[in-house]
């Protein structure tokens, strides 16, 4: 499995910042989504996911 992270975001003003998650698989099945994190913490916290279902 390959996981590909893509430009990262932030808005500092909402303290968070994401970006684009895809993961190859083996056969070269890839899945992507959003990922949220939370900028005030440390170590920095997976808030969110969004898979865009």
């Amino acid at each position: 499995m390959l996981i590909r992270i893509g430009k990262v975001t932030t808005a500092q003003s909402a303290g968070v910042g994401w970006a684009t998650v895809t993961t190859v698989w083996g056969g070269g099945s890839r899945s992507s989504f959003t990922a949220y994190v939370g900028l005030d913490s440390h170590p920095v916290v997976l808030q969110d996911v969004d898979c865009g279902q």
